[in-house]
């Protein structure tokens, strides 16, 4: 797998936030805010697959729908190939759309059980007026055939497939428009371990025949070494730690990543490794730590780390870490 480094950036993003407040207090509790993503920068090169990884509820897919303005950003910039998404309007948003795409964890859930597979993957093209009645069956045709089903599939309704197959439903619609950016939000998570395999396989070819760049999200750290070029780690809605997959699965610094790595199973001398669990559950969004959010399941951490924020500083070429331990 080869990082493009020369291509342009694709996907900026500036100091993302996502805040949600309950509202008014009540039975005089005072409102929470919930930092669900709180700073993250990173870019996405064209042709490039960014790996976001993390326990469930540190902000990966409220920082996907952020980023495509499913959910409006509390703050900071989400720039596509310079455009600054939060300034376009509703229909320049939808035009935009055609080239950025999402697909989601469960197929079963975003296909709507009443409407025939055909109907399903004719309306991106219906929306954005594209093509007539003849020539739409033949593009779904042709879509069914790319994502490894058959034409006939066309007729049947969501509940007559396997979720291998209703994912690939999902990622057929996905691409229907020719995007140059998909959001995979946890796309094999809901699969038979056999499966997913092919999933990923497809969603790799489907990246090199057409060009495009992934923002995959996962909490499977074995999954995401074999697709992504690069990984950001995330934590309690930052990014702790950030390098290209090689160079953070062979070396890495900040003391979350190395707990999330050391649960990939592995042999050595015919014995399974020993796995490190992370003790603890991750602090609440509403009330994080102070200073480093880290600390308070930290196995390494000292008392400057309870009140100082450490910053994403890049420590080698490429490769960023948030750890006052490992600047």
């Amino acid at each position: 797998m080869t990082t493009p480094s020369s291509n342009p950036n694709l996907l900026e993003i500036k100091h993302l936030k996502k805040h949600f407040s309950s509202g008014g207090s009540f039975l005089g509790k005072p409102s929470l805010n919930v930092r669900a993503v709180d700073g993250i920068s990173f870019t996405l090169k064209a042709g490039e697959t960014l790996g976001l990884v993390g326990e469930s509820g540190c902000g990966k897919s409220t920082a996907a729908r952020a980023i495509l303005r499913l959910v409006e950003p509390t703050s900071g910039e989400v720039l596509y190939q310079g455009k600054n998404l939060a300034s376009l309007s509703q229909s320049a948003m939808q035009t935009l759309r055609q080239e950025m795409q999402i697909i989601f964890q469960d197929p079963s859930a975003s296909l709507n059980p009443r409407r025939r597979i055909e109907s399903i993957l004719e309306e991106p093209f219906i929306i954005h007026n594209i093509a007539d009645k003849p020539e739409r069956k033949e593009r779904v045709a042709r879509l069914l055939k790319k994502v490894g089903l058959a034409p006939e599939h066309a007729r049947r309704f969501p509940h007559e497939f396997s979720g291998g197959q209703l994912q690939r439903i999902a990622i057929a619609r996905a691409i229907a428009l020719n995007p140059r950016l998909i959001v995979a939000d946890e796309p094999v998570s809901s699969l038979d371990v056999s499966i997913q395999a092919q999933v990923i396989n497809l969603m790799q070819d489907l990246k090199e025949t057409m060009n495009i760049s992934y923002l995959f999200i996962s909490h499977d750290m074995a999954i995401v070494e074999h697709f992504s070029d690069r990984v950001a780690v995330m934590y309690l809605g930052k990014i702790v730690e950030m390098a290209t997959s090689e160079k953070l699965y062979r070396d890495p610094r900040h003391p979350y990543t190395e707990a999330l790595l050391s649960v990939i199973p592995k042999m050595e001398s015919g014995r399974e490794q020993q796995r490190h669990l992370i003790k603890g559950d991750i602090p609440s969004p509403a009330n994080p730590p102070g200073g480093c959010a880290f600390h308070t399941r930290c196995p390494i951490k000292e008392k400057q780390c309870e009140s100082t924020v450490p910053e994403l500083k890049e420590i080698a070429p490429g490769h960023f870490v948030a750890c006052l331990l490992r600047e």
